[in-house]
């Protein structure tokens, strides 16, 4: 399973809106940033609780 799959799609259509004189506008950077973290927190929770549950079912302790 590919719990990061969302995170490489969302990754690959990433823009940031550009300010009017040079650069990024660096709200939405940040903006950005904030989303992209929760997104591999949250495909990293999936993740560990998969095989979490793939452990108790081999009676693994952890």
């Amino acid at each position: 399973m590919d719990y990061f799959e969302e995170v490489k799609e969302r990754l690959s259509d990433l823009k940031f809106r550009k300010k009017l004189f040079g650069g990024l506008d660096e709200d939405d950077v940040y903006k950005k940033l904030e989303e992209l973290t929760m997104d591999f927190e949250k495909a990293f929770e999936k993740q560990q609780a998969y095989y979490t549950g793939l452990l108790e079912e081999h009676g693994v302790e952890l």
